[in-house]
């Protein structure tokens, strides 16, 4: 209750357990990127709500990958079920057979209507257009007053690209995405090694 939080991408945030932001998807669009999604092999659509995620598949790789990121999942019957209950502010797609080279090339032609992004190699994310981490970070340094070198970003994947170029202190983990790495000031060890917590720890001379 302490702490500020950027959710799904910057499309929610939550300050001291009050959510200050949301930028809902319109729910016309919401049927529309199911009708496309649902005709991918390999492809389960997650909505992510303000109140929870929801998924309408019981495959055990999508309930074991989405436990990992979702304290608050839900399954439904079908997704058209929540939209209007909650609002839904990310759709996210885990794809079993690769995200780059599946969901994402066969939503680009989502790309006029949505903001559509790779954030792990399983991962497509798709939220309203020009949305991302960066566009919140800049608010939030806007909103307290901090330069760049006031914040720092780590990150490892395309979602975070945009954040991470809002910040002087870029920090990418040693398994990053060629293209974060590249455009990072910064670098630390794996997620796996803890990287980020190794990071602060030399940054701010932590003993824990």
């Amino acid at each position: 209750k302490e702490m500020l939080f950027i959710c799904e991408n910057g499309t929610i945030v939550f300050e001291k357990g009050t959510c200050i932001y949301v930028n809902e998807i319109e729910r016309s669009k919401l049927y529309q990127v199911l009708d496309i999604v649902r005709n991918i092999e390999g492809v389960y659509p997650i909505f992510c709500g303000v109140n929870s995620a929801y998924i309408e598949d019981d495959h055990p790789l999508l309930v074991k990958n989405a436990g990992m990121y979702y304290h608050r999942l839900k399954r439904v019957a079908y997704l058209e079920e929540v939209i209007g209950v909650d609002r839904i502010c990310k759709v996210a797609l885990y794809d079993t057979i690769g995200a780059a080279q599946n969901a994402y090339l066969k939503c680009k032609k989502l790309s006029g209507f949505f903001s559509i992004v790779t954030s792990g190699k399983e991962w497509v994310d798709i939220a309203n257009p020009l949305v991302s981490k960066g566009k919140v970070v800049h608010y939030l340094k806007e909103r307290y007053g901090l330069s760049p070198q006031d914040c720092y970003a780590f990150g490892d994947y395309h979602n975070d690209i945009e954040m991470l170029q809002e910040v002087y202190h870029s920090v990418a983990v040693a398994n990053a995405h060629e293209d974060v790495a590249a455009v990072c000031r910064f670098h630390t060890l794996s997620n796996e090694e803890e990287g980020v917590m190794h990071y602060l720890k030399q940054a701010f001379h932590l003993k824990m």
